[in-house]
């Protein structure tokens, strides 16, 4: 497709359906900008979560850290962070606590467990709402027919997505 806007979608990315005209070209390449923004993103939450390691945090049984009941119920991607990355990536994105932790272990599971289903995100041949569901999924799960057409993007070597 190309209407003359800025950023059309190039061909290689196209959907199974193909590029629409007008407004639902439009709708198209504004999904298409979505993901490779949600990619970027991820990127840099994960970087950001890279610059707070947990090492530098208090110690259990120190005054100001986490419990230690609340430290083994964070997502195990986040072992590595800082405790205090929660908080300041909440602030900084004015989300909730958990919508930041969500957010973090998000960002950190497509960087560093789904680099295949990342580059499909920067490419647009996947949705910015199959992050959800690849990053909450393991390959050994049941899973949807949207995920099962996604496989080899978010796990290779799964093509079927039986395992």
């Amino acid at each position: 497709m190309d209407d003359g806007m800025q950023g059309t979608p190039s061909a290689a990315a196209a959907p199974v359906v193909g590029w629409a005209a007008g407004p639902l070209g439009a709708v198209q390449a504004a999904d298409q900008e979505i993901a490779r923004q949600t990619a970027i993103k991820a990127r840099a939450v994960a970087a950001f979560a890279a610059s707070r390691p947990a090492g530098a945090d208090r110690a259990q049984g120190e005054r100001g850290p986490m419990s230690a009941e609340r430290w083994a119920a964070r997502p195990e991607v986040l072992r590595s962070v800082s405790e205090w990355a929660t908080p300041e990536l909440a602030i900084a994105l004015d989300l909730t606590q958990q919508g930041a932790e969500k957010e973090l272990a998000r960002s950190l599971t497509l960087v560093s467990r789904l680099p295949a289903t990342l580059a499909a995100l920067e490419s647009g041949v996947v949705h910015a709402g199959i992050c959800g569901t690849c990053s909450s999924t393991s390959p050994r799960s049941p899973m949807s027919g949207c995920v099962r057409r996604w496989m080899p993007s978010c796990w290779p070597g799964w093509p079927d997505g039986t395992g």
